[in-house]
């Protein structure tokens, strides 16, 4: 009976933190003119739908973000270009990271603070901000973040479907930014400190 409460009291927290988020990273998402690096984002989507490629009015190929960029070049298809759909991409993986953040938060600190901390980051100034900019970094954290629960589920608890996942994710992460490499760094710290005994309690066999 507890189980079932806690479970369902789980299911309305993941709701109401997605749909809080999603409030509030969605609204007047296009209100504001492009600012700061968000005119290179929209500079590289205008080079995508007119020949295919992100090039800059300048004849250089901006590849930076560029899984970013052409999710947002997708977007721009949909609803055209605007401030709006440069920066959905970015409100969605913002919105995403929530649950994801949650799942890794209960994992390795417990239930409870999991739930304080998926609140505070639903009211982070920080991270609202970051989800509505037409940048990579809102789509980077939900990958890092990610990936950091699909090694731990690969490669901490032993689920081997969760190991090839945790490694795209990854280099999903490293493409949209150089703080990608951090993960790697955790990876190797982690393959060092198990030594000799990496097979056994990763439970590879």
């Amino acid at each position: 009976m507890a189980r079932d409460i806690r479970s369902t009291f789980e299911w309305v927290h993941v709701v109401l933190i997605v749909l809080l988020a999603a409030y509030l990273r969605f609204v007047g998402l296009g209100s504001l003119s492009l600012y700061g690096d968000e005119d290179y984002t929209g500079l590289a989507v205008k080079g995508i739908l007119s020949g295919g490629w992100p090039y800059l009015p300048s004849g250089m190929l901006y590849w930076r973000g560029a899984v970013y960029t052409y999710l947002a070049a997708v977007s721009s298809m949909v609803y055209g270009l605007s401030e709006f759909s440069l920066r959905a991409p970015s409100a969605i993986f913002g919105i995403l990271t929530l649950p994801v953040f949650y799942k890794l938060g209960k994992r390795l600190i417990g239930f409870w603070p999991a739930v304080l901390a998926s609140w505070l980051l639903v009211f982070s100034a920080w991270h609202i901000d970051m989800s509505r900019e037409a940048r990579m970094y809102a789509m980077f954290l939900f990958f890092f973040v990610l990936s950091v629960l699909l090694f731990v589920r690969g490669f901490v608890d032993g689920e081997k479907p969760y190991k090839v996942l945790a490694i795209v994710s990854a280099c999903i992460a490293l493409t949209l930014h150089t703080l990608g490499i951090a993960l790697i760094i955790i990876w190797v710290i982690w393959f060092f400190r198990l030594g000799p005994d990496f097979k056994a309690r990763a439970k590879l066999s």
